[in-house]
């Protein structure tokens, strides 16, 4: 009985053996790694969801303005048939719009340019129309620079679709991808006859790739001054 109780004692006087404490210093290693990989990643999402935030409030106002204008795009004169619309692609769009108080209509072009390693500058520019000019036949001048013209926003996607047109025929919804109605690119006129525009603006925040982690808004804008 004393010898039993020798060896146990002796064995809980030693402490843990060599085996117990690797074992111990590996599961502790282990839920260390763990706890810094699950911090590091919070931080990681922490500082995209602060690169996003800056960027919506940098791109929303730019596009909440482009809404605005092609919801009250207006002909410019009688020879457009009713048409606000004058030009657009996927990457760029011309129309015509009173936003200011000046004489006529503005003539509006939003466009994609500038383009690097899939990121490009959205630059808009506005030309007034000419002072001698009068409803319902206001010209513009399409020499030299515009009367204003800035840069919107960058870092705008260059795969991305900005602009579409959709065109009601009865119930049926007609998709237009670009139309040239003063056949400006001399591949013959394609009407901009349009009910809605569809707008995608997909920007990536500073540091981060083009995809999946892009800051992406959308909008269907219906054209409300469809006759002249």
């Amino acid at each position: 009985m004393s010898s039993l109780m020798h060896r146990r004692n002796g064995r809980e006087s030693s402490g843990f053996s060599t085996i117990e404490l690797s074992m111990s210093i590996g599961i502790l290693a282990i839920v260390i790694a763990a706890f810094f990989g699950a911090y590091n990643g919070f931080l990681r999402d922490v500082a995209f969801a602060e690169r996003l935030g800056d960027i919506e409030r940098e791109s929303r106002p730019a596009f909440n303005s482009l809404v605005i204008e092609l919801r009250q795009a207006t002909p410019p004169n009688s020879q457009a048939n009713g048409q606000a619309i004058e030009f657009m692609t996927g990457e760029r769009i011309v129309f015509y719009a009173d936003r200011r108080s000046v004489n006529g209509p503005e003539r509006f072009e939003y466009r994609r340019t500038n383009c690097v390693d899939g990121l490009c500058d959205l630059v808009m520019s506005i030309r007034f129309a000419e002072a001698g000019s009068a409803y319902p036949n206001f010209t513009y001048d399409l020499t030299g620079a515009a009367d204003i013209e800035f840069t919107v926003l960058r870092r705008v996607a260059e795969t991305a679709r900005l602009f579409q047109g959709i065109q009601l025929a009865g119930a049926t919804e007609v998709v237009v991808d670009d139309c040239d109605r003063l056949d400006s690119l001399a591949l013959g006129p394609v009407p901009c006859r349009f009910d809605r525009i569809n707008l995608t603006l997909e920007v990536a925040p500073r540091g981060v790739g083009v995809l999946p982690s892009n800051y992406v808004v959308t909008e269907e804008v219906q054209l409300r001054n469809s006759s002249f």
